[in-house]
C-alpha cells in the first residue's frame, strides 16, 4: 500500500547575495533568479514526468 502523500511538503530556499547593491536591488536580482530559473518553474508548474527502463 502505498502512502497518501509521498514527496515534499514545502521546498524554502534562502540565498547569501553579496555585492554592493542595495538591499532592495539584491532582492529585486535574487526575485528575477526565481522568475526566471527553469528548475523553479518546473516545480512551481509541473510537466509530464515519466520513468521507464532503459533498453
Amino acid at each position: 500500500m502505498q502512502p497518501a502523500q509521498m514527496g515534499f511538503q514545502e521546498i524554502r530556499v534562502k540565498v547569501l547575495v553579496e555585492g554592493d547593491a542595495s538591499r532592495e536591488e539584491l532582492e529585486e536580482i535574487v526575485r528575477q533568479a526565481n522568475f526566471y530559473s527553469p528548475v523553479a518553474n518546473s516545480m512551481r508548474n509541473p510537466i509530464p514526468f515519466s520513468i521507464a527502463l532503459a533498453d
